[in-house]
């Protein structure tokens, strides 16, 4: 998102959303920190193909929280601030 260094063809900055992916390969849950505030202080769930509801995939995460991530699945978060 905001980290794009390179200008578009015009020479204008680029500046989109900002996306953490977690991906679990394993065969076990397993539990992620996410990033320091400088990288963000809230994202909330986009993807999450593990969840059984929709509204599983409402949830939030601040910085730094640990998330868990179920086994053979991937989780992406959008940075809300």
């Amino acid at each position: 998102g905001e980290a794009i260094g390179d200008p578009d063809p015009r020479g204008e900055r680029i500046v989109d959303d900002s996306y953490y992916v977690l991906f679990n390969a394993h065969h076990e849950g397993l539990r992620f920190v996410l990033p320091k505030e400088n990288w963000g202080k809230e994202w909330t769930m986009v993807l999450n193909t593990a969840a059984t509801r929709a509204e599983e995939e409402q949830e939030s995460h601040k910085a730094g929280e640990e998330v868990g991530v179920e086994a053979r699945s991937l989780k992406v978060l959008r940075r809300v601030t």
